[in-house]
C-alpha cells in the first residue's frame, strides 16, 4: 500500500533509477495530442521529454505522493511548457473527470505502484474519449517460469523500497481486461535495468477476443 505521507527518498532517486527508460518514454510520449492526462505523473520527468512541437493543449498530471508533486511543481516552474499544467492529489482508482475527458491518457511505469491498478485501467478507459488513445509503459511480469519466480520472490521486499513498486504484474493483461485494444512492443534487455518492459498505443475500442497484439516472449 502506498504511504500517504509519502515516499521522499524514492522521490529524490526516481530520476536517476528510472533514467535508463528515458529512450522508451520518448517513443511512447511523442504521440500525446490534445488535452492529455498523466497516470502518476511523479517528477514530471516526461515534461523534459516531450518533443518541443508536441500538438498538446493542456496537461492535467494526477500524482498521490506530495514529494514528487513538489519535484514535479519545480520541475514545470523551470521548463514553462507551453500549455497549462495542472497537478492533482488525486486517485487513479477514482479519477475525478467525466467520461471520455481526455485526448490521450499517458501511463509510464506506473500500474506496477497503484493499490488497485485494475481499477486504474476501468478508469482510464472511461476517461478516454472514444477517438482518444493510450500511450503506456510498463515493466511487466516475465513470460517464463525462472524470472517470474525471481520477480515474485522479490516483490514484498522491492515493494516497501521503492514506493510501492510491483516487480510481478501484469499490466498487459490489465490494460486488455479493461477494454483496451492495444499496440505492444518489447524493448530489449537493458543491462541495467533487467525486467520485461513493453510499451505502445491503446484505444477504447477493444478488439474481438484474441485480437489484440500478443506480447512478446521476453528472454529468461
Amino acid at each position: 500500500m502506498l504511504d500517504p505521507n509519502g515516499h521522499p527518498v524514492v522521490a529524490s532517486l526516481l530520476d536517476l533509477m528510472m533514467a535508463p527508460l528515458h529512450p522508451v518514454r520518448r517513443r511512447v510520449i511523442r504521440h500525446a495530442r490534445g488535452r492529455v492526462l498523466e497516470i502518476g505523473i511523479g517528477t514530471a520527468a516526461n515534461l523534459r521529454l516531450l518533443p518541443e512541437d508536441a500538438p498538446i493543449s493542456e496537461l492535467v498530471g494526477i500524482e498521490p505522493d506530495p514529494h514528487m508533486r513538489r519535484r514535479a511543481q519545480n520541475r514545470i516552474d523551470r521548463l514553462r511548457p507551453p500549455f497549462p499544467v495542472t497537478l492533482l492529489d488525486a486517485d487513479a482508482a477514482a479519477l475525478p473527470f467525466e467520461d471520455g475527458s481526455f485526448d490521450t491518457i499517458l501511463a509510464t511505469f506506473v500500474l506496477c505502484t497503484i493499490p488497485d491498478p485494475a481499477a486504474a485501467a476501468h478508469e482510464m478507459h472511461r476517461a478516454l474519449a472514444h477517438d482518444g488513445q493510450l500511450l503506456w509503459a510498463e515493466h511487466t511480469a516475465a513470460a517464463g517460469t525462472t524470472m517470474r519466480g525471481l520477480q515474485k520472490r522479490l516483490t514484498p521486499c522491492w515493494r516497501q523500497m521503492a514506493g510501492g513498486c510491483h516487480l510481478d504484474r501484469d499490466s498487459v493483461s490489465l490494460l486488455q481486461e479493461a477494454g483496451f485494444a492495444l499496440s505492444v512492443h518489447s524493448r530489449p534487455r537493458h543491462p541495467h535495468h533487467p525486467l520485461p518492459v513493453h510499451y505502445g498505443t491503446g484505444s477504447p475500442a477493444k478488439t474481438p477476443t484474441g485480437q489484440d497484439t500478443p506480447v512478446p516472449p521476453s528472454p529468461q
